[in-house]
């Protein structure tokens, strides 16, 4: 008995459940043809090393006498392992042969580690899962409004006051004072995490903010604002979920100079060719007030307030450019005039007013990520009955919702070839830690990593047949004690 499963293309083949016992595959490969017998499953495979295959591609068969896997690079070699561990049915294989690559380079999810602390026990721990499910990105949030937690050298306030929205679960305020608990990260604890997801083929994008979002380095050093009285009278403040009015002087040089400290720093830290640099939501009505700002503004030959950041932020890709870096950012940051970023400049979709500036971007040769928070917003309600885990806004995104996301959607087809992936998102203004974290994170991020690798026509996915599997590899995840949310299918969970 043979069959084929191909959801490469523009139709999701369907089995009775006993046939497809095997088929537990998260994200399905984009060619499975199954055989008679099985295979051992303990022996070692064997490795060729192929040329020609696509990058992170791979070949796995699996015959009774051996497993074989063939791939150009070692991270297809570590994808088609994945894919063997899935296969495996206690002690055998079931004989297939599989020939599997992703769709898009940029398969990722995101920890927001500003508003609560979560360590890096725990990204450790969400880079082993992401990997077993094909993710190669992990964006990083460090630094926000709430709260500064890298190590700048030359800046020793941001230890000290960087933190400075202290909450806990409840919002109670923790204990003030210079480095008041262990809130940050270290140099080494930076790279040892970086070591940890090269391993398992995850490239960490690290992500600081500017010249909005910037209040905690702000609360560190208050001349770095238009108003520094402004920030020394607001102070250090218990967690709340706006925007802070308060940002970065960009008219002030010791603030620019600041930040190219701080993307030194990033740099030397992390191996990543791109480079968060945030760029959202950031008010403006300081820089229209401040005298520096308006300097900056004559000297530069800036037309409107709304050019401040468009020259800061060309200034630091420019900056990044020197070092052999790109720079990212939220897809506010893409609203320049017409050529005055470099091309080179990345944008991230999050929002529904991204869809026309994406698209505009785009044309303008800029990539494009797309975590539209329609799909990908994974603080965001999961819409499970009785769930007691809290969640940012009303909004849900439901597993079926998260499935059934197109990072091409809303885009003109001249604009989709620079769509080089997804990610989903978990912002932490409702996630205390661990639990929090994982539960919001899984089963939705395995509904993510087969949209993102295999991409299945986004017309005719077969939801049923997503949740099937996803039940079995969401068990597989609790018995490794992750805190995984069930999977709702055909009213059976």
């Amino acid at each position: 008995m043979k069959f084929k499963v191909s959801i490469a293309v523009a139709v999701v083949l369907a089995f009775a459940a006993s046939e497809a016992s095997s088929l537990a595959l998260l994200p399905m490969p984009r060619e499975v043809t199954l055989a008679e017998g099985t295979c051992a499953s303990g022996a070692e495979p064997r490795i060729e090393r192929v040329a020609g295959l696509p990058a992170e591609g791979y070949e796995l068969s699996v015959r009774p006498d051996g497993v074989t896997i063939r791939a150009s690079d070692a991270a297809g070699e570590f994808y088609a392992r994945q894919t063997l561990e899935q296969l495996k049915d206690g002690a055998t294989i079931p004989c297939c042969e599989i020939k599997d690559s992703p769709r898009f380079r940029w398969r990722g999810a995101h920890i927001d580690d500003v508003r609560h602390f979560m360590g890096k026990e725990t990204v450790k721990r969400t880079i082993d899962e992401i990997s077993k499910c094909k993710f190669n990105v992990l964006h990083w949030h460090l630094t926000d409004d709430q709260s500064w937690r890298i190590d700048v050298p030359g800046y020793p306030e941001l230890l000290d006051y960087g933190d400075q929205f202290l909450s806990g679960e409840g919002q109670e305020r923790l204990p003030e004072g210079p480095r008041a608990g262990r809130r940050f990260y270290t140099a080494d604890d930076i790279r040892e995490v970086v070591e940890y997801a090269a391993a398992r083929h995850v490239k960490i994008v690290p992500e600081v903010e500017f010249p909005g979002h910037f209040f905690a380095a702000l609360c560190a050093y208050p001349e770095f604002a238009c108003d520094p009285e402004a920030v020394k009278k607001k102070g250090r403040l218990p967690m709340v979920r706006g925007i802070m009015r308060e940002v970065m002087c960009v008219g002030n040089p010791d603030a620019v100079k600041f930040v190219e400290s701080a993307l030194d720093t990033v740099c030397d830290l992390f191996p990543s060719e791109v480079i968060h640099i945030g760029g959202d939501e950031c008010p403006r009505t300081a820089w229209e007030k401040c005298a520096k700002c308006r300097a900056l503004m004559e000297r530069e030959g800036l037309s409107d307030v709304g050019d401040i950041q468009t020259w800061l932020t060309r200034r630091v890709v420019e900056y990044l450019a020197k070092k052999g870096r790109r720079a990212i950012g939220w897809d506010e940051m893409l609203d320049a005039k017409d050529g005055a970023l470099p091309a080179s400049t990345m944008g991230m979709r999050w929002h529904r007013k991204g869809a026309e500036r994406t698209a505009r971007a785009a044309a303008a040769g800029h990539e494009i990520v797309n975590c539209s928070n329609r799909f990908c917003y994974f603080d965001y309600s999961q819409g499970l009955e009785g769930d007691g885990y809290p969640y940012l806004g009303k909004r849900a995104i439901t597993l079926e919702k998260a499935y059934s996301f197109d990072p091409l959607a809303e885009l003109p087809e001249e604009a989709k070839d620079k769509v080089v992936g997804g990610q989903c998102c978990n912002w932490g203004e409702c996630t205390f830690g661990r639990d929090d974290l994982e539960w919001k994170l899984w089963p939705r991020a395995l509904a993510m990593s087969e949209v993102l690798w295999t991409y299945p026509d986004p017309q005719s996915r077969d939801f049923a047949d997503f949740s099937r599997r996803a039940a079995i590899r969401r068990d597989a995840m609790v018995s490794r004690g992750v805190n995984a949310a069930p999977v709702k299918w055909l009213g059976l969970r």
